[in-house]
């Protein structure tokens, strides 16, 4: 039979978190002091929630710069001490893979609102580890569905150069800031190119300011013009009453233990994951215990959470997918070119995976694009397709060549008329055809004029050749008799 939770209650069992924080040191910068405030208002809200259950908090700022300091010394160290009940951290990813495989070996449940990276997918490997947090395979997926909603293809992700249509620059928001600005000086301002940049979350101290305004700046206004090109990722930061008080409950808690100020900037969603931790873990640990299990049992307590919906966690429903990773939400901003502010137009639920616009709120897309630019630049990507060539000015010396084609068909054109007109009159000048009536000798020695045989019906003969002419007149003497005149040409 199971015990009761006062039974349990009377054994005065505590069940113990050990936080591991690593303090600007890592990818996911945040300030010690918040966070183990953060965990300590979980663990009161823990204790007043599951009053049959103890809880207690145990927190270790970490740092990789000493061996003494290092997470997995640490965690070695509380487990050898004492029964761990669960560990809240570390959040950088080199700090937690050694923990987390030890958590593992221990059968302890380890929670972070870090380790974004992909090797922590491999659950067989990390088997007691959920991570509640900012997880770049998920962040990836969100971004996939945002290309394939304006339907662009070619991408190139930024760590310091490289070149494509769509550019997601990876960066602090002076790094963003300065390549947008080199991307103006390349032209890249005329609203054919798109930019996106991942604000993981709020923190000034450590990414800096995603603004185009910088202070003095003679360039504020190209980059504001080219801000206009650029969405903005950042994880969903909820608005309502539960957040707000839990961020004045943590300025309240470190100003008390550290007697430090708190912004309120400081106080982040991964502030609030490692917070939501404690109670994520409380609730799987009171429902093991109502059920009868073991609460020493790391791995099937761990995969209580997996694969489930946490209600009214600071963020909103918190759901644990099937391989022990958060579903996060992430909101796309855009640049509003009336106030000159980012704000937000699209949502997209980890939970559903759905990609939803804010009603009412459009994405304004520079260069007079009423949407977002074609997949490919119409020039493309060196402005060199056939449609933006230039067609080149016909040369001088193709016209030199042309003028001087036409001279000369006008020279010989007129030189062939001419030669034609004086061959025609030479041949007409030689005159060897022409005869003449008073070169004519008739039969009887007398020359006729013109004049005297004009009403003649007498025929005239003429002969070329006097000498043949001649014997004919010889053999024809006699032709008087016939009719016939015959004519000799002298």
């Amino acid at each position: 039979m199971a015990p009761k939770l006062e039974e349990i209650a009377q054994s005065k069992r505590v069940y113990t978190f050990v936080g591991i924080f690593t303090e600007m040191d890592g990818e996911l910068q945040y300030e010690y002091h918040v966070v183990k405030s953060a965990v300590d208002v979980a663990v009161k809200k823990a204790q007043t929630m599951y009053p049959a259950l103890r809880f207690r908090i145990t927190s270790y700022n970490s740092s990789s710069r000493s061996i003494n300091a290092h997470a997995v010394v640490l965690a070695a160290k509380e487990h050898c001490s004492q029964q761990v009940s669960c560990f809240v951290g570390p959040s950088a990813s080199p700090e937690l893979e050694p923990v987390a495989k030890m958590a593992a070996s221990w059968n302890t449940p380890i929670c972070t609102a870090g380790g974004m990276d992909v090797e922590f997918l491999d659950k067989r490997l990390f088997s007691t580890l959920l991570r509640n947090g900012i997880i770049l395979s998920r962040l990836v997926h969100f971004v996939m569905i945002y290309f394939h909603v304006f339907d662009w293809h070619r991408i190139a992700v930024l760590y310091d150069d490289t070149d494509r249509w769509v550019f997601i620059i990876i960066g602090t928001g002076e790094t963003v800031r300065e390549i947008l600005l080199a991307a103006y000086d390349l032209g890249m301002g005329n609203g054919e190119y798109a930019f996106l940049s991942v604000e993981l979350f709020n923190n000034k101290k450590a990414f800096g300011e995603f603004t185009w305004y910088k202070k003095d700046d003679p360039r504020n206004n190209e980059a504001r013009k080219m801000y206009e090109s650029l969405l903005l990722v950042t994880v969903r930061v909820p608005t309502g009453k539960k957040y707000t008080q839990f961020v004045q409950d943590v300025i309240e808690t470190s100003k008390a233990e550290f007697n430090k100020p708190v912004d309120e900037s400081l106080v982040n969603v991964i502030v609030a994951g490692f917070h939501d931790c404690v109670l994520m873990y409380a609730a799987a640990l009171n429902k093991t215990l109502e059920e009868g299990g073991d609460p020493r049992d790391g791995y099937n307590l761990i995969r209580r959470m997996w694969n489930n919906t946490f209600k009214d966690g600071l963020t909103g429903d918190i759901y644990i997918n099937s391989n022990g990773d958060r579903e996060a939400d992430y909101t796309l901003n855009d640049l509003d070119p009336s106030t000159g502010e980012m704000r937000p137009v699209a949502t997209y639920f980890g939970a559903k995976q759905m990609f939803e616009k804010i009603p009412g709120v459009k994405i304004h897309w520079p260069g007079g694009w009423t949407g977002p630019p074609p997949d490919v630049p119409r020039c493309g990507f060196t402005g060199d397709s056939a449609q933006c060539k230039q067609e080149e000015p016909f040369p001088v010396y193709g016209y030199i060549m042309i003028i001087a084609l036409v001279i000369i068909l006008i020279v010989v054109s007129a030189g062939l008329v001419i030669y034609r007109k004086v061959k025609l009159e030479s041949e007409l000048n030689s005159l060897w055809w022409k005869v003449r009536w008073d070169e004519i000798m008739f039969h009887d020695g007398k020359v006729k004029s013109l004049a005297s045989i004009g009403g003649s019906e007498d025929s005239i003969s003429i002969a070329s050749n006097r000498q043949g002419a001649k014997s004919q007149m010889d053999g024809l003497t006699n032709s008087d008799a016939i009719g016939i005149k015959i004519g000799l040409y002298k």
